[in-house]
């Protein structure tokens, strides 16, 4: 039963990818992405000899009901953002401004560095112990984080980074000066940041929002041609990601693997299928429900700030295999069953309607873009979006939209439906009063 269970739930991943490509005309979209890493998951955990699989049958299951609810909720979310939207809409953007946010972006990105050593420093270690000396990363982990800061200058500094994450790799695709040369440093900055503060969640989510940015005006073969183009670039950060989520918990040094190598693949077939095994023993296990403060835990927390009920903590529950156990996992922590049912279908219309798929988008469109992208690609973990600084982030992008609109771009919203009908089909864009053909 279990074997058969797998199989519907490849079948519907491959299915939901089909589609999503087919609708986006590129492969990085974030149902491709929601769906073939959970799906991935799946099937390296059922391989995986040391778990039991007799508790499979109901977590592929209900994995399947919640990637297909999910995945079918979010297009239908935006099948109605598509008619609420003018597709011809164009955004042009002043090329000046968005010089000057990338090195804002790299600035941020350094200040956020510092912050993070300043911690460690205050906790009595160092940068050399944490690189090179693996029982120090194993007592840093175990440490709760401390801030150096007040909390509201932190929350408003890291809502500014994930921005400017989104916004810095439009100065590459429109040719800034240095563009390529300071993004290659905000990405070097923002990974060696992730790896001396031994979160994974801090090397990823910056690799997987510059991404998205840079993918957001290409489709169909633009999309292999750009791949093509940076391949090596693309190649070293995937590189760099991996060996630096190895080295982080020190598997080599503690015995666990005998080389970089070993560990390198143990790593990531571990981390992509620990989650479903988690979600497994979850099920098998007699709970208390939550209610609604795992999913909707932003809400609550932001209520707390004006006095109202107390602040909810970060730290999740170990059922017995760990304490991540996918997006739907936290759903079922919530409501149960009907949680994965309901939420699924809330969540999945929520990002849908959010998203924007049109190329030449607003900032904000792009902030919120790769927030949902990278709250997808990391369903086959954990259900990011219940961090409260992602959900404020988002909500951050449209306020500097409304504050700043006039210093980002160079045209009016409706100014593309003035243009000549022979300017409008070649594309012509105005840049700080001059033209040029885009």
């Amino acid at each position: 039963m279990d074997i058969l269970l797998l199989v519907v739930l490849l079948a519907l991943s491959i299915f939901i990818c089909w589609m999503s490509i087919k609708m986006y005309k590129k492969v990085w979209n974030p149902v491709f992405l929601c769906s073939s890493i959970i799906a991935l998951g799946a099937v390296l955990c059922y391989t995986q000899p040391k778990y039991n699989k007799e508790f499979f049958v109901d977590a592929f299951f209900w994995i399947s009901i919640g990637v297909l609810l999910f995945g079918i909720s979010f297009i239908i979310g935006q099948s109605f953002k598509m008619k609420t939207v003018h597709r011809d809409t164009i955004y042009y953007y002043n090329l000046k401004s968005l010089h000057t946010l990338q090195v804002l972006c790299l600035v941020v990105c350094v200040i956020m560095l510092v912050l993070k050593i300043c911690e460690i420093t205050q906790l009595g270690f160092s940068i050399e112990m944490i690189l090179f000396n693996a029982s120090i990363r194993s007592q840093l982990i175990k440490h709760e984080a401390i801030s150096v800061i007040p909390n509201a200058f932190s929350i408003v500094l890291t809502m500014f980074y994930y921005w400017s994450l989104a916004i810095a790799p439009l100065a590459v695709q429109y040719k800034c000066k240095n563009a390529k040369k300071i993004l290659a440093i905000i990405v070097a900055v923002a990974l060696f940041r992730g790896i001396i503060g031994l979160s994974k969640e801090a090397v990823l989510v910056p690799v997987i929002i510059v991404v998205t940015s840079l993918l957001a005006n290409y489709q169909n073969n633009e999309e292999l041609t750009f791949i093509k183009k940076y391949r090596y670039w693309i190649i070293a950060v995937l590189l760099a990601v991996i060996v630096m989520s190895t080295i982080q918990r020190g598997y080599v040094e503690q015995g666990f693997y005998s080389n970089t190598l070993t560990a390198t693949v143990g790593t990531i077939g571990r981390y992509l299928s620990i989650s479903v095994y988690s979600i497994a023993t979850l099920f098998n296990n007699r709970i208390t429900f939550a209610n609604g403060t795992m999913c909707f835990r932003p809400i609550f927390n932001t209520l707390s700030y004006f006095g109202i009920g107390e602040h909810l903590t970060a730290v999740q529950v170990d059922y017995g295999a760990g304490n991540v156990y996918t997006m739907f996992g936290n759903m079922y922590v919530d409501f149960g069953y009907v949680g994965i049912v309901f939420l699924s279908v809330l969540f999945g219309l929520l990002f849908g309607i959010l998203y924007d798929s049109r190329t030449r988008q607003k900032f904000s469109h792009l902030v919120t873009n790769g927030i949902i992208c990278m709250v997808m690609f990391m369903a086959f973990y954990d259900f990011q979006f219940i961090e409260s600084i992602y959900v404020y982030t988002i909500v951050f992008a449209y306020i500097m939209e409304i504050l700043f609109k006039k210093y980002f771009y160079v045209t009016s919203e409706n100014f593309f439906e003035t243009l000549d009908k022979n300017v409008k089909k070649h594309r012509i864009r105005f840049v700080l009063g001059n033209k040029r053909k885009g």
